[in-house]
């Protein structure tokens, strides 16, 4: 009777210590699934070619406070580099080789072929 009580304690203990290394392992599995989820849902990467709706304000940076540079107009394309909150980081082109802002609101994703002179 002692052996099989020695055997369950043993056993007992080892599964305790197993369980301990497993859920955390468990745990790191389901953020990372998480995170691919949320990637899927944001649409993954947010680069590439996009198209003005209506008249929109270019900043100098992400946020309202920052100066107007200049404006893009409906159907005008625009090369986003990425996103810095609710705003996207934008390539001005036409040999202009700075960086601005522009809100979230004011692009959509163009899905054609891009052809722009």
């Amino acid at each position: 009777m002692k052996k099989f009580l020695i055997i369950a304690a043993v056993l007992t203990a080892f599964s305790l210590q197993a369980g301990d290394a497993v859920i955390p392992q468990l745990g790191k599995a389901k953020a990372q699934q998480e995170q691919l989820t949320a990637k899927k849902k944001r649409g993954g990467s947010v680069r590439g070619w996009y198209t003005a709706i209506g008249t929109c304000n270019v900043r100098y940076g992400p946020g309202e406070n920052y100066s107007v540079a200049y404006q893009i107009y409906d159907g005008e394309p625009v090369w986003v580099l990425g996103r810095v909150g609710s705003w996207y980081k934008i390539s001005a082109g036409s040999g202009d080789s700075g960086v601005y802002y522009t809100h979230v609101q004011n692009l959509r994703r163009y899905r054609g072929s891009v052809n722009w002179g």
